[in-house]
């Protein structure tokens, strides 16, 4: 049976083959065109498309975790499975490991199965992203360890091990929500309104949590009641503040799950720390603010962090034994 381990993000989507690694990374999104509201492109294409503005409008089908547009899915991750050579002759053949927020189960699964049945799978499971997250990350979870990923819709923590899950929270706040804030930021500063694909470059680009920092980008907008793009220059200090509201609020959430925990089970967390993976964990300063209002040493895995949960699905796919014990039960 081909094995393979779909993490659907409500950014980008990752899929790996047990036996060839990661086959795909394209962003969760596909572009219809404004006037006869058909599919024009997917993924890396769409987002492209979507940058010209006017001719195509994006969609994207994944929301806070959960599938928010199942035919938009199905279109979507059929155009990968092709792209990785994986036709639908062959889909029946397929066990099809998804990955799903920590904590989640009943609605949230069924729309995920009903997306892998209209692909024609097989076999379909599903597995909590923070175990995921522990094989990926080669942790060491045989005693509790602590993680965090900030996606671009969800941030999952939790603290688990190999005993089980101890606490664990999927929070509804991620990159896309610092998107918004700086795009509500900057029009409420200067009247000028920027597209979201603007704003996640300014996160991207000339986010950062240091004062003082110094980097800037020219993005372009529109002013209200006025005709035609206008060009503005943001320096990294005049987005810290809407940048820090999505995070404080990730933070907040994190300190009443931990309030919740045993001291005597959170002991171990004060010498491993918090394990930081996801797009946004990059953000120049984040290790160090949450150091500071969490009290844990912070680790960043970098480039690593991003594609863990993925990587570690699939590690899980080869060992039947770890998956059977760990895969959510629906």
């Amino acid at each position: 049976m081909i094995k393979i381990a779909i993490d659907l993000g409500a950014s980008l989507t990752k899929i790996y083959r047990a036996g060839k690694g990661i086959q795909l990374c394209e962003p969760t999104c596909f572009a219809v065109n404004v006037e006869n509201r058909r599919i024009r492109a997917i993924g890396e294409d769409a987002k492209n498309l979507g940058k010209n503005g006017g001719v195509a409008s994006l969609h994207y089908p994944v929301r806070r975790g959960e599938v928010v547009d199942e035919k938009g899915a199905i279109a979507l991750l059929r155009r990968f499975l092709d792209k990785i050579e994986l036709k639908a002759n062959m889909r029946e053949n397929v066990h099809a490991l998804f990955l799903v927020p920590c904590g989640i189960r009943g609605k949230t699964c069924t729309g995920y199965y009903r997306v892998g049945q209209s692909l024609g799978f097989g076999k379909i499971s599903f597995l909590e992203t923070p175990y995921a997250l522990a094989e990926g990350l080669s942790l060491d979870w045989e005693t509790p360890v602590f993680c965090m990923d900030i996606g671009a819709g969800l941030t999952n923590v939790a603290l688990f091990s190999k005993e089980g899950m101890i606490a664990g929270i999927a929070i509804g706040v991620g990159g896309k929500d610092i998107d918004r804030a700086i795009g509500d930021h900057v029009a409420t500063s200067t009247g000028v309104r920027i597209p979201l694909s603007e704003c996640e470059a300014l996160k991207n680009e000339v986010g950062s949590l240091y004062e003082g920092d110094g980097m800037s980008l020219t993005v372009r907008g529109r002013k209200s009641n006025e005709e035609g793009k206008v060009a503005l220059l943001v320096m990294s200090e005049h987005i810290i503040e809407p940048i820090l509201e999505p995070l404080d609020t990730i933070i907040r959430y994190t300190k009443m799950l931990v309030e919740k925990i045993p001291p005597d089970l959170f002991a171990p967390v004060f010498q491993k720390g918090l394990n930081l993976s996801g797009g946004v964990a990059s953000l120049p300063g984040l290790r160090e603010y949450l150091e500071q209002h969490l009290g844990l040493e912070v680790f960043d895995f970098g480039e690593n962090g991003r594609v863990a949960a993925v990587l570690g699905a699939g590690k899980m796919l080869e060992d039947a034994q770890l998956l059977k014990e760990y895969q959510v039960r629906y």
